[in-house]
């Protein structure tokens, strides 16, 4: 399974859509992990026969969607992947917390936004994976996204900067 993950868009629907549009014969799920959801509700609607899931952050308003959720779980091929925003674990102060919880529901991968800094690494037996921001970097790169791919139990993963 191909994944792309992004997070914390910010009303940048136009870097998102080329970032999906430039992947679009190889990927089976964009995940958004919050933070303007509404942009990849907006984007996918051109990209039909690619899978989405997404979940609030603390700058989007559950009023605003039909069915919000905060988290998420499910599995790619072998693995399992929790995912969130971020910001109900308090990842501004390390990702210990988010790593014990998605060990906990039994996940091996966790995907999280709200810090705006990339970071791929192993917790507690728990691949961490945040994409950092694609419009609103905190990490002096033009923004970034994730590339995840899941074969059997076999995970790749690269941090992809933005270009400009």
């Amino acid at each position: 399974m191909k994944i792309l993950v992004v997070s914390d868009t910010h009303g940048d629907t136009e870097l998102l859509y080329s970032i999906v549009s430039k992947y679009r014969a190889n990927t089976d799920l964009v995940i958004h992990l919050g933070d303007n959801l509404k942009d990849i509700n907006e984007v996918m609607r051109d990209f039909p026969t690619i899978a989405k899931l997404g979940v609030l952050g603390n700058c989007d308003f559950a009023s605003m969607y039909l069915d919000p959720v905060s988290e998420g779980c499910f599995t790619a091929e072998k693995r399992r992947i929790f995912y969130t925003h971020g910001h109900k674990y308090h990842v501004d102060y390390g990702s210990e917390r988010l790593a014990a919880n998605a060990k906990y529901k039994g996940a091996d991968i966790v995907l999280y936004g709200h810090t705006h800094v990339a970071l791929c690494k192993e917790q507690n037996g728990v691949l961490v994976i945040n994409p950092g921001s694609l419009s609103r970097p905190r990490d002096n790169t033009n923004g970034t996204y994730v590339r995840l791919e899941v074969s059997g139990s076999d995970v790749k993963y690269d941090i992809i900067e933005v270009e400009k």
